[in-house]
C-alpha cells in the first residue's frame, strides 16, 4: 500500500477544488475533509508542527 504523503493531500484537494488555491487554503480545505487524517506522518504520530509550511514545501519543489 502506498503510503499517502503530503503531495498526495494537494494533489487530492486541487482535483476536487474548481479554483486556485493558496497552501493555506490547500490545509483548510483538508482539514474541512480530513484528508490530513490519512497522512502517513499523521498515522505514525510523527505530523509536523508547521504542516502549512511542509506543504508549501512540496508546492515549491
Amino acid at each position: 500500500m502506498k503510503k499517502y504523503s503530503f503531495l498526495d493531500l494537494i494533489i487530492e484537494v486541487l482535483k476536487e477544488s474548481e479554483i486556485p488555491l493558496s497552501a493555506n487554503e490547500i490545509w483548510q480545505y483538508a482539514l474541512n475533509k480530513n484528508f490530513d487524517k490519512k497522512l502517513q506522518s499523521y498515522q505514525n504520530g510523527t505530523l509536523t508542527k508547521t504542516p502549512v509550511a511542509s506543504l508549501a514545501a512540496k508546492i515549491l519543489c
